[in-house]
């Protein structure tokens, strides 16, 4: 391809997205709107497929055993194979604090703009809908349902406040303690009680002396999920989920704090759940056999 071509199709790409700018925008502020948790992304998931298939795209919805994944894919084999990424879930009470109404909407303008080359386009395209981004590894279900095969690149443009061509990301664990103790009222009988509560503070306060300690790369945040009912009753379960964050999987693995948790565990008398994302992965593994209809789970993509 010549310099002169692939700037004729620079400036093609950029009227058609021009073109687009009210549709894009009128449905990036509905999905903000419209906030809705991982996984359960239902009107976002079909506004963006209908408006591709409005524009002429072939959009397959469910895909890869998701219920709101979606998948449209155009182009010609003479090029490389590029995926367009739009994820669409918001955060719990937030909303949209982290900007997927945008990331979905400029995942279908690349798409729908790209779409308009027709036999001109030097390459494919796979435009994608991503659910589960904030919780539940969505990306990681889709790579093993083969969602990313044959993808030589993969594309997606995310908010912040400041410009930059790329970024580089961090790799996520995701886990939960629950801890459990023993239920009495806590005037009358609070000596035969043992409170899971107080385990679980314990724990969150050391996991978080811990973090004067880690590289500055390094990142383990947690919220308190549930810790009791009523203040006269002491709490028979408590619970937390953390994140664990670093640049290689080896070293974000959240079972490292748990000899914190444990001695939180011992000090409170208590009993401890501890499920980290091997566990979540076991949980996922058998929600997308249910939903795609197989008795067995997909094996680990390699690597």
């Amino acid at each position: 391809m010549t310099a002169r071509h692939r700037d004729e199709l620079k400036r093609k790409i950029a009227t058609a997205v021009d073109e687009l700018a009210p549709t894009l925008l009128e449905l990036s502020h509905r999905i903000h709107a419209t906030p809705e948790l991982a996984f359960h992304e239902h009107h976002a998931a079909t506004w963006l497929a209908q408006a591709g298939e409005r524009a002429g795209l072939d959009v397959e919805r469910p895909a890869f055993g998701l219920e709101t994944a979606f998948v449209a894919e155009f182009g010609t084999s003479a090029g490389p194979a590029v995926a367009l990424v739009s994820k669409y879930d918001a955060l719990p009470d937030i909303g949209h604090g982290c900007g997927h109404n945008i990331i979905a909407a400029v995942g279908l303008g690349a798409a729908l703009a790209l779409h308009r080359l027709d036999d001109r386009l030097p390459g494919t395209v796979r435009y994608l809908g991503t659910p589960g981004e904030e919780r539940g590894c969505g990306k990681e279900l889709l790579a093993r349902a083969g969602a990313w095969d044959g993808i030589d690149a993969a594309m997606m443009l995310h908010p912040a406040n400041t410009n930059l061509k790329a970024v580089r990301t961090q790799c996520l664990a995701e886990a939960e303690v629950t801890f459990i103790g023993r239920a009495a009222h806590a005037a009358l009988a609070p000596q035969a009680a043992r409170s899971a509560l107080d385990a679980l503070v314990l724990a969150y306060q050391a996991v978080a002396q811990l973090r004067q300690h880690l590289a500055g790369s390094e990142r383990i945040t947690g919220v308190l999920t549930e810790g009791g009912s009523a203040p006269n009753v002491v709490p028979e379960t408590a619970s937390a989920r953390y994140f664990a964050r670093e640049f290689t999987a080896s070293a974000v693995s959240p079972e490292g704090d748990q000899a914190v948790i444990d001695g939180a565990k011992t000090l409170a008398m208590t009993a401890i759940d501890f499920l980290t994302d091997a566990g979540l992965r076991r949980q996922m593994d058998q929600a997308f056999a249910a939903s795609s209809g197989s008795d067995e789970a997909p094996a680990p993509a390699p690597g």
